[in-house]
């Protein structure tokens, strides 16, 4: 074999080239992975020290809290709240139109703005809010590219199919216009709007 490369000289050259293409590739993959997880640990993080004042969600609590950090906190609210419901899928159809928009748009930066991602992880009846969530919080690009997407994670739809190059497109759309410190204002905007809703008896 050595002596056979050693007379194909360039097919050595190749090799050791195709070698290093995959070193760095993996190592970007490896790097972009590292980044992924060392920030839903941030997350993570954050919604520890959320939980106490956020598990029963009081209005000084939900007054007090940072703009930054208030769709973190009254989403947790939820998430606790579903976790003690015999069916989830089922006590998530009860909530409140703003109570789902914020759940799914928590979700959706918790899993780094990334729309197929999103769509990928969730399905009924979950996956169907977003678009409408992110248009109620001002982000009309992202809901209509979100639009493009969903169907094509959408089981029971017969007449779409997945198209891996047009999701790439979709996907690389989204993360120009999402900004994640923007998404969250914006988010955070809409909950103070709806606070109402939030504190109501069927909350």
């Amino acid at each position: 074999m050595l002596e056979w490369l050693s007379q194909n000289w360039y097919v050595t050259i190749v090799l050791f080239a195709l070698l290093i293409i995959v070193l760095f590739a993996l190592n970007k993959v490896s790097a972009g992975h590292n980044k992924l997880m060392e920030g839903r640990q941030s997350k993570l993080k954050k919604l520890h020290e959320l939980r106490n004042d956020f598990e029963n969600m009081t209005e000084e609590a939900f007054d007090k809290a940072e703009d930054e950090y208030l769709l973190d906190g009254v989403a947790l609210y939820y998430q606790l709240k579903l976790q003690k419901a015999d069916d989830m899928n089922e006590a998530f159809t009860y909530l409140p139109e703003p109570a789902r928009y914020v759940y799914a748009l928590n979700i959706f930066y918790f899993e780094g703005g990334v729309l197929s991602g999103f769509y990928r992880a969730n399905g009924e009846p979950l996956s169907p809010v977003l678009a409408d969530a992110l248009r109620a919080i001002g982000e009309g690009e992202l809901a209509e590219i979100a639009k493009k997407l969903q169907p094509m994670f959408d089981e029971e739809n017969e007449n779409a199919s997945i198209d891996y190059k047009f999701i790439k497109t979709l996907d690389e759309n989204a993360s120009e216009v999402y900004n994640e410190r923007e998404f969250k204002l914006k988010a955070a905007a809409y909950i103070r709007k709806n606070k109402e809703v939030f504190f109501s008896a069927n909350n």
